[in-house]
């Protein structure tokens, strides 16, 4: 082996050396590490008014745009029993 290949060789293994190193000591504090693990009284969720919003469902909606350039999104909701009803809304 050349020293050219040996030297590229040795600085390839430097470098994933460093990157793998570097990873383990940045990766975050197990709940074990900590004095304890947080508990759900130790969090807080706000929110303020739903806003102007006038279709909300339970899924995310979905945007596209057709070949015609005209914009859609289109949103669907279901009740959760193994007969109930489903629905697809579509909106331009």
């Amino acid at each position: 082996m050349s020293f050219r290949t040996r030297t590229r060789t040795a600085g390839a293994l430097a470098a994933t050396a460093a990157v793998l190193f570097g990873a383990l000591a940045t990766a975050p504090a197990s709940a074990s590490d900590s004095a304890r693990a947080p508990s759900p009284g130790d969090f807080t969720v706000s929110i303020g008014a739903k806003g102007p919003w006038t279709n909300p469902d339970d899924t995310p909606s979905a945007t596209y745009i057709d070949k015609n350039g005209a914009f859609y999104y289109q949103s669907a909701h279901s009740l959760y029993g193994a007969n109930d009803p489903r629905k697809w809304t579509f909106y331009t």
